[in-house]
């Protein structure tokens, strides 16, 4: 079945596997993905890394290409072709001139139904992703995320990590990596995407051809979210900056507040004209860099305020996000139909700049594929962007983030020095049931994934 929507058409083909393009007539290229609504949330404790190995593996040989013939297909369409992994899904993506929009594709299913997951190449697999998992220990920033969300979600497949950890992914064998692929890769849950000068009817009949074996499986719906816990946690690191992030609960990506809380973050902490990095980084000189982000996920979505300091600085910066904060909960200072421009537009432009960018709208389409079940015009989101005001604005603000202020939970990465402010604020730290996390008095060891940022408005 077929369905037209402006520059959008969607078909499902008879085994379930969904297609979706964005035609493009002025582009001489192609962008393609293949979405499988399978991220590291799917997984079991004992199964963490599996979606990013098991992802890692399908370019390591089919039964038609031994891995040095895909890499060599992979340099002769001259484009990028990659994969990458999320809590959410897995993607596999081929931006490719127009000529070439078949080879890619095909190139593409092969490694989808056909790959052999050749023992030979686990072990150099499981190799390369321990040094990226030993990487991602070694970035303060995503290391405190992902342990700020390991806490959060204690016991959530949400909380652990994407690559997941050393000791689980030096113990999954060839079988397990099968099994996993047999399990999720099912037409059900995959989405074909394709943005550029496409013509809809011949690339479905490419997918087709690529996709029609493929069988079984449903689409696994919205997962459970996980409860929310406000914690509070120390991790003493041999660094000379103290890094923060002070999280809050928020809406899932679906969300009908989406547009308002972007705009809203914006305000908070998106440019140099945003509350905080005016305040803490122009006037007061306490940070080099602070910033607010909404990312979010089928089933929950989190917001966060991170940055980093000098030591002696952290109960000062703390302490001000916390009294702003409580500012706009409390009206004292209202965002202002300025503010409100300054941030739309930035979000604004950003759409704009890249709606023509065959890679980014391809993304874009299978995200809302994925969690709005149909495709959302840039027209739409504009007119949504341009309906937030101030007073929407103060809506939000009393309707999540005043019943959210004290649930706050706050990780703290950085020398020793720093323990003794964390000790002040934790008794300063706003709360309906406090829960407090330990500490942790020893160098950063501990390897962590890399927190993806899904929550884009125009995604």
């Amino acid at each position: 079945m077929t369905h037209v929507t402006a520059q959008f058409e969607s078909t499902t083909l008879d085994n379930g596997v969904r297609v979706v393009t964005e035609r493009l007539p002025a582009s001489r290229a192609i962008a393609a993905g293949l979405l499988v609504d399978c991220g590291s949330r799917h997984e079991a404790a004992e199964e963490n890394g599996l979606a990013h190995l098991c992802e890692h593996l399908l370019f390591q040989g089919t039964s038609n290409r031994d891995a040095q013939q895909i890499a060599r297909q992979i340099d002769l369409v001259g484009g990028r072709v990659g994969a990458f992994t999320t809590r959410d899904y897995t993607c596999f993506v081929a931006s490719v001139m127009q000529d070439y929009a078949y080879h890619g594709l095909d190139l593409m299913g092969d490694l989808l139904m056909n790959s052999t997951f050749p023992e030979r190449a686990l072990a150099s697999e499981r190799a390369a992703i321990l040094q990226e998992i030993e990487r991602q220990a070694d970035q303060p920033e995503t290391h405190l995320e992902q342990t700020l969300k390991s806490a959060i979600w204690r016991g959530h497949a949400l909380g652990r990590p994407v690559s997941g950890t050393a000791e689980r992914v030096s113990g999954f064998s060839r079988e397990d990596v099968i099994y996993f692929h047999h399990q999720h890769y099912v037409p059900g849950r995959l989405i074909v995407a394709a943005a550029g000068n496409v013509e809809h009817e011949q690339f479905v009949a490419q997918v087709h051809d690529c996709f029609w074996r493929l069988r079984g499986g449903t689409v696994s719906g919205v997962m459970p979210a996980p409860q929310w816990q406000p914690v509070e946690s120390l991790e003493i690191a041999q660094l000379r900056q103290v890094y923060f992030s002070l999280a809050w609960p928020a809406p899932a990506y679906a969300s009908a507040e989406r547009y308002r809380l972007h705009v809203l973050t914006g305000v908070l902490g998106q440019g140099l004209s945003s509350r905080l990095f005016s305040e803490l980084r122009e006037q007061r000189g306490l940070v080099y860099e602070i910033q607010a982000e909404y990312q979010a996920y089928g089933s929950t979505g989190i917001f966060l305020i991170q940055g980093s300091t000098a030591p002696e600085h952290l109960e000062e910066v703390v302490s001000r996000i916390q009294e702003s904060l409580d500012n706009l909960c409390s009206e004292a200072a209202a965002v202002s139909e300025e503010e409100v421009w300054l941030a739309g537009t930035r979000l604004r432009n950003g759409l704009m700049l890249t709606a023509a960018d065959e890679h980014t709208a391809m993304t874009r389409l299978a995200l809302q594929q994925l969690y709005f079940d149909a495709p959302i015009s840039a027209e739409e989101i504009l007119r949504e962007l341009d309906g937030v005001s101030a007073e929407s604005l103060g809506e939000l603000v009393a309707g999540w983030l005043r019943p959210v202020l004290g649930e706050v939970a706050l990780g703290v990465l950085g020398p020793a020095s720093c323990a003794p402010a964390f000790d002040n604020l934790k008794g300063k730290m706003p709360r309906y049931a406090r829960q407090t996390g330990g500490r942790i008095d020893q160098p950063v060891l501990a390897a962590q994934a890399m927190g993806e940022r899904n929550g884009h408005p125009w995604r």
